[in-house]
């Protein structure tokens, strides 16, 4: 069984700016005792919000006091009318809508002051397309399909646009009918380019397999299409949110299964499901086989390759530099990289969880023996060095002073905001000599 993630799989660039959006926000309200809110739900995944959940961030509920709050606008956007009463309440906005989003909304408030109606192609309800109502001024309708344009009234001239993450094919069709009914009519391409290429390589790729996995959120409508995309076109499409809802038993016959997620959908999740099932897959293998892999993965996944690949590195320079290879000079390049990864990783284990869970669980499981192993490697890194010359053991242990308060300056809350001060500042007396 081969597995094929989709190169467009997991988290869009406006869920991204949303997310970073939110996070800062809560860095910046924690050092403040204050408090962070969503408007709805940030994005469509439940895994995600409830990660938010546990930082303290939550969607807004009408009866909050926001008082040295930040309400986050979420990443579907909201309407004028609900922006203005955000503003009102006295808290501070984030917005947080995706910049494709913001383009449609522009379009459409445009043509609304002009005097056009205004036809979205989406889905009715939808949080992205209840705020693109708003900006109608009360000239607007939603239609899901071709087969609605006949229940809409007659409109002198109107201005077509579509949700953001809504299928390519259905809404080429509906604009086709739509300009046949209405002869004064705009329509502008509206769907995202990430969902275009998103939805092109769904097509693709569900030729080329036996079988998809689709996953992401049920409330999303971009992973949902997804999933109708890739059913359309015949292939065993599957729909889960996490690796637990996944029926291992429903795959046992396809040889290729391809993979693909949502925008709203996480790294970490996509991983968790291809890692369920590389793991059923070794169970179908022989012995050796499953030898070989699971000594791939411990020597991937405990960073002893990077080790090796510092000793060969260290071994090729001396070589290309006519002196004779040492081996105790390898020696303390894998061993101090070995070191360095290993206790970095136990240093932030929240992010590493989240990026790589399969690398994650290996050291939750045997975290023990790692945080030895790397603290043995640093020890024998610095012994070695010392016997080799003082020169060399001030180097190594240089290094390990600088990557030591390099990596906990990252760590610290007011460093990124402190570098954007910086950054702003060098800006701004740049400018003054231009």
């Amino acid at each position: 069984m081969r597995v094929i993630i989709a190169k467009t799989a997991g988290f869009c660039m406006g869920v991204r700016k949303a997310m970073d959006n939110v996070l800062d926000a809560a860095n910046k309200r924690e050092r403040d005792d204050g408090v962070v809110y969503t408007e709805g739900p940030l994005i469509h995944n439940p895994q995600v919000l409830e990660r938010l959940e546990k930082k303290g961030i939550s969607a807004l509920k009408e009866s909050t006091d926001l008082t040295k709050s930040t309400v986050v606008i979420r990443a579907h956007g909201i309407t004028p009318k609900r922006r203005r009463e955000l503003e009102e309440s006295g808290a501070e906005i984030c917005d947080a809508t995706c910049p494709r989003v913001k383009r449609v909304q522009s379009v459409i408030e445009k043509h609304a002051k002009d005097g056009y109606s205004t036809i979205i192609v989406g889905d009715d309800g939808h949080a992205e397309v209840i705020g693109l109502l708003g900006y109608t001024e009360g000239k607007g309708y939603v239609i899901s399909s071709s087969e609605d344009v006949s229940s809409l009234p007659d409109m002198d001239k109107v201005c077509i646009v579509a949700q953001t993450t809504q299928d390519m094919h259905t809404y080429a069709l509906t604009v086709e009918k739509l300009k046949h009914r209405y002869k004064d009519h705009k329509e502008f391409e509206t769907i995202c380019s990430s969902t275009s290429k998103r939805q092109e390589e769904v097509i693709n790729l569900s030729e080329a397999v036996d079988a998809m996995i689709v996953v992401g959120g049920r409330g999303s409508a971009n992973t949902n299409r997804l999933a109708h995309i890739s059913a359309n076109r015949g292939t065993p499409t599957f729909l889960v949110e996490t690796e637990k809802e996944l029926d291992l038993k429903k795959l046992i016959d396809f040889s290729v299964i391809g993979v693909t997620a949502g925008a709203s959908t996480p790294n970490w999740l996509i991983q968790s499901v291809v890692d369920k099932v590389q793991a059923f897959q070794a169970k179908k293998v022989g012995k050796v086989r499953i030898f070989t892999e699971k000594a791939i993965t411990v020597l991937i996944g405990s960073f002893m390759y990077i080790g090796i690949g510092a000793a060969s590195f260290s071994y090729s320079s001396s070589v290309l530099l006519g002196i004779d290879p040492r081996i105790k000079f390898c020696a303390i390049a894998t061993l101090f990289l070995f070191s360095m990864y290993v206790l970095n990783h136990f240093a932030n284990k929240e992010a590493a969880a989240l990026n790589e869970p399969s690398r994650a669980k290996l050291y939750e499981k045997h975290q023990g023996v790692f945080v030895v192993l790397g603290i043995v490697a640093a020890v024998i890194s610095f012994v070695l060095a010392f016997t080799v010359s003082l020169e060399v053991f001030f180097c190594v242990f240089l290094l390990f002073y600088l990557e030591l308060h390099i990596g906990f300056l990252l760590s610290q809350r007011d460093f990124p905001v402190l570098f954007d001060i910086i950054v702003w500042h060098r800006f701004q007396a740049r400018k003054r000599y231009l």
